[in-house]
């Protein structure tokens, strides 16, 4: 005759299976701890794999299920993201005072080129030295022209960001925490629209 063990464990699960909000928005579950086998001890409830910037908290941190399955309000709370500043164009008349450097190393390095070229008709050779200037000047001039024209498409800043996240609900045993169980939910974090 066969002999069987049936120990008292749990199961955690949440519901929805996968939440969809916009960044600063809360996410509400419902986590459902099921005992097996005549499982009745307090079981305490947390969450692993947090996306940044946000937290969660329960309604009922700890749960005893006294033999029938319990459920406790889960609710994750996230961190709004700033938008991204609004496109400034050149004001009519020219550009603003900040953006002129960039104007001034494209004259640099036109004199630059030009006093080569000047050179070159005199029949001066061209030394290392003056390869190395004017390929410096035009790196110099490429940074500056990236540096000013990447600032109004870096997109959103700070708060929790806008993704996919697979998170663990944890049920810790309460007598012995070493014993975790855990559940699994989705969340789906969207961006804030632009103003």
């Amino acid at each position: 005759m066969p002999l069987t063990l049936l120990l008292a464990d749990y199961k955690l699960a949440g519901s929805p299976a996968l939440n969809t909000i916009v960044s600063g928005q809360p996410a509400k579950y419902t986590i459902s701890l099921t005992p097996e086998n005549g499982f009745k001890e307090s079981v305490t409830l947390g969450c692993t794999n947090l996306p940044n910037a946000s937290s969660c908290s329960f309604d009922h941190p700890t749960v005893t299920p006294n033999g029938s399955p319990v459920t406790a309000a889960l609710t994750i709370t996230t961190t709004k993201q700033a938008g991204a500043p609004p496109l400034r164009l050149p004001p009519p008349g020219g550009l603003p005072g900040s953006r002129w450097w960039i104007v001034f190393l494209a004259g640099l390095l036109a004199l630059v080129q030009a006093g080569l070229a000047v050179r070159a008709r005199l029949g001066v050779a061209r030394t290392p030295v003056a390869h190395w200037k004017l390929a410096l000047a035009g790196t110099v001039l490429a940074v500056a022209a990236l540096v000013g024209s990447c600032r109004n498409v870096i997109g959103t800043t700070g708060g929790t960001p806008c993704r996919n996240y697979a998170i663990s609900v944890t049920g810790t045993l309460g007598s012995n925490t070493t014993v975790v169980r855990t559940g699994a939910i989705d969340l789906s974090v969207t961006c804030p629209p632009t103003p």
